[in-house]
């Protein structure tokens, strides 16, 4: 016989177990709905992805069938930039040719390479419009180039590899694209990155991967997160481009891509719609737009037309008006040049240190002296940390924010291995893992505390006052041994195959840029050396996986390109790009 049971609320015992069945329901109703939430997110991100990636293989087959690669676009294409300037300003060529012999071979390139998110669909009828004017509109009339896709266009979407962000076109165009434009540049596409940004790999779930040009059949990585820029560049599928650099995003794929880039001082480039979804309200680390060509000559000439045509102040009023210093650039006179070959916390493998070398040799020959230079020591002044301590002082949850729903890439699983813990806990496994001294634990101390010496507004300042002692550190060491450009490597090693560039133990090999982008210094890049694969088996891995990783992986790189890294003084790019044309 069953009997009806009445809870007896006068029994402290019978609220107690009510309450507790009460609390329970309402955290698996929670739960569930936080997990019906995500899953309807899934499955709309999934059916944009797919839309979009329909859409855009049949752009490029529409294409493909138009513009054919022709002898004739062969031998545009292969025309040296000054000459090709010349004839276009002649209007020896049109726009209209020049841009359809790019077009043609950006087409062969994406499908060998994957560079390319999607084309502007106006770049023809820019390119046209060009043709009818009675005079060249600018000192870059005509010249095709192509747009990262963390810079608005207007009309196209800014995705930086997100399915959250398609579909979502930008109301109007970055002023440095708009800047250039009216130099009579024409944008014609925009190119492939790595989910988020925040990688050197070059993968994302909706565009996929961008491969390097050299050695297709090895698959090597070009580097992130500027990923196909430098692919495009490197396969000769534009004239030049723009990339963006926080932490070496500009100068890493013109490294392993083996062209050039130049990361300015922040202030001397137009901001304004360009990186502007990228760790929007970070304070203390800042982004900048970067150039990246096929070689120094390209940079000079697309800079020096941007600065001496003071047009970027039209578009952005926080851009210094600092105009093209010819003295600079073109001086004979002799400069003292401080360099380094490795840095410790990453050494840098024997060919890439022996091509730094080489530079200052040739640097030697041309007159100019070369003094050894030291960066401040990471142990005394904790540079490496305060870098990643100021990208992630708000807790990853900007991070948490753009990937939530979306199919995670390879490195940004990596990264999301700290948003699948609380903050506290993440505290907690740091703290905990900190105090075992073992290099492996360390490594996992060190990984999951990222950000939490800027995790207040008190700690924030104190790492933006650290931050400036290390500029001042820097300066003093600078102007102690009266230099005034230095060279180093531009990262340890070169490129590596994608699936070793994409391990997350390979990012702590950006020290080599990343430094310059927290003191804020101008930095570009010119190949001037090839893997040989001398010296490997001596590298000395001192048991730590990340040496051990990219030892084995290099074994793949012989005859990869090698790239220096030029530094300079704040807002003096001119001396950047003549120490960088000096080594092509």
């Amino acid at each position: 016989m069953l009997h009806k049971i009445t809870p007896n609320f006068e029994n402290p015992i019978h609220l107690v177990g009510l309450s507790g069945v009460v609390v329970a329901t309402g955290v698996i109703s929670v739960y569930g709905f936080q997990k019906f939430k995500l899953f309807k997110e899934r499955r709309r991100l999934a059916c944009l992805t797919k839309r979009k990636q329909t859409e855009r293989q049949e752009v490029l087959a529409k294409l493909k069938a138009e513009y054919e690669f022709t002898p004739k676009r062969q031998l545009i294409i292969e025309i040296p930039v000054n000459e090709l300037i010349e004839k276009l300003q002649k209007r020896v060529l049109s726009a209209t040719e020049v841009f359809e012999a790019f077009l043609a071979k950006s087409i062969l390139a994406t499908e060998a390479f994957n560079s390319i998110t999607e084309y502007i669909p106006q770049a023809l009828e820019w390119a046209k419009m060009l043709d009818a004017l009675p005079n060249p509109k600018g000192p870059l009339h005509g010249l095709p180039f192509c747009v990262k896709d963390d810079y608005d266009v207007k009309g196209m979407d800014t995705t930086l590899g997100l399915a959250k962000y398609l579909y979502q076109p930008a109301e109007d165009s970055a002023a440095l694209v708009k800047v250039l434009r009216d130099l009579g540049g024409v944008p014609f596409c925009k190119t492939n990155l790595p989910q988020t940004l925040f990688s050197i790999g070059s993968e994302n779930p909706v565009f996929g991967t961008v491969v390097n040009p050299h050695f297709p059949e090895r698959r090597m990585g070009p580097g992130g997160s500027s990923s196909g820029t430098g692919s495009l560049i490197a396969a000769g599928g534009t004239v030049f481009g723009l990339g963006s650099d926080t932490g070496g995003s500009g100068r890493i794929p013109a490294h392993m891509c083996g062209i050039s880039s130049l990361k300015p001082t922040i202030g001397r480039f137009c901001k304004r719609g360009a990186g502007s979804k990228v760790l929007p309200g970070c304070v203390g680390l800042y982004g900048t737009p970067s150039l990246m060509a096929p070689s120094p000559q390209h940079l000079s000439t697309v800079f020096k037309s941007i600065m001496e045509s003071n047009l970027q102040r039209k578009y952005d009023g926080t851009v210094v008006p600092i105009p093209w210093n010819t003295k600079m650039y073109t001086s004979n006179n002799s400069l003292r040049i401080g360099y380094y070959t490795s840095l410790p916390m990453f050494p840098a493998f024997d060919s890439t240190q022996k091509t730094v070398l080489h530079a200052k040799a040739a640097l030697e020959a041309n007159g100019h002296t070369l003094v050894p230079f030291e960066l401040p020591s990471v142990e005394e002044t904790q540079w490496l940390k305060l870098f990643g301590d100021l990208r992630a002082a708000d807790h990853w949850a900007f991070f948490e924010k753009i990937c939530y729903g979306e199919v995670a890439s390879q490195a940004t699983r990596h990264f999301s291995k700290h948003i699948k813990y609380s903050h506290w806990m993440r505290k907690f496994i740091s703290t905990v893992f900190g105090w075992i001294p073992l290099s492996k634990f360390q490594e996992i101390s060190e990984s999951f505390g990222v950000g939490f010496d800027a995790d207040t507004g008190v700690k924030l300042w104190k790492c933006v006052e650290k931050r400036d002692a290390l500029v001042d550190k820097v300066l003093s060491a600078i102007d102690t041994l009266k230099l005034d450009v230095i060279i180093c490597p531009a990262y340890p090693f070169p490129s590596l195959k994608i699936e070793d560039l994409h391990k997350p133990e390979m990012f702590g090999a950006t020290c080599y840029t990343c430094f310059w982008n927290l003191v804020d210094f101008p930095a570009g890049i010119v190949r001037f050396g090839t893997e040989t694969g001398e010296g490997v088996d001596k590298y000395d891995d001192k048991r730590k996986k990340f040496l051990q990783i990219a030892k084995k992986a290099i074994s793949h790189s012989i005859g990869m390109p090698i790239g220096v890294q030029v530094v300079g003084k704040k807002f003096e790019e001119e001396i950047v790009l003549r120490i960088l044309n000096e080594l092509d």
